[in-house]
């Protein structure tokens, strides 16, 4: 009986330790995609939107990029607002084979990744590696400037 209170309350314990840690939130709005036809829906149909779209493989590295970007952006409020943020499971290459073949990255190895694309009205860039928030930063206050190309 004695065993089995102590077990109970290890797993309770236990429990409760998972309980108080709490996921990082991302600030950004956020959009869900099933598909790439869903993926060129969105951007069709909200040219003033600015999309950074994350695509991954394996692992978190991306939302450390995110919450960086969302850190350099976050004194301009209205620029800050007009972004959402899209991630996308690129190992699911039935569902978004045509945006992975579009963007160049569809044979490309899960060492690469994640991917990053800041789109607004159909054009945009695809970014990757240790200085990605810093990029998707200086071309997203250049499209919100009216700057790109």
């Amino acid at each position: 009986l004695v065993l089995c209170l102590l077990i109970l309350l290890a797993f309770s314990l236990a429990a409760d330790s998972k309980a108080d840690k709490k996921e990082p939130e991302l600030a950004f709005r956020m959009s869900k995609v099933y598909s790439s036809r869903d993926l060129y829906d969105i951007y069709e149909n909200h040219p003033e939107t600015i999309f950074v779209t994350a695509f991954t493989m394996d692992g978190d590295e991306h939302e450390k990029h995110i919450q960086n970007l969302a850190e350099l952006l976050k004194g301009d409020k209205k620029l800050f607002d007009s972004i959402v943020y899209i991630p996308v499971d690129a190992s699911d290459k039935y569902l978004y084979k045509g945006i992975l073949y579009d963007l160049d990255i569809f044979n490309e190895s899960h060492a690469k990744y994640p991917y990053y694309l800041v789109i607004k009205q159909q054009s945009g860039h695809v970014f990757r590696g240790p200085d990605a928030a810093k990029t998707m930063e200086k071309l997203i206050k250049d499209i919100s400037a009216g700057n790109s190309k």
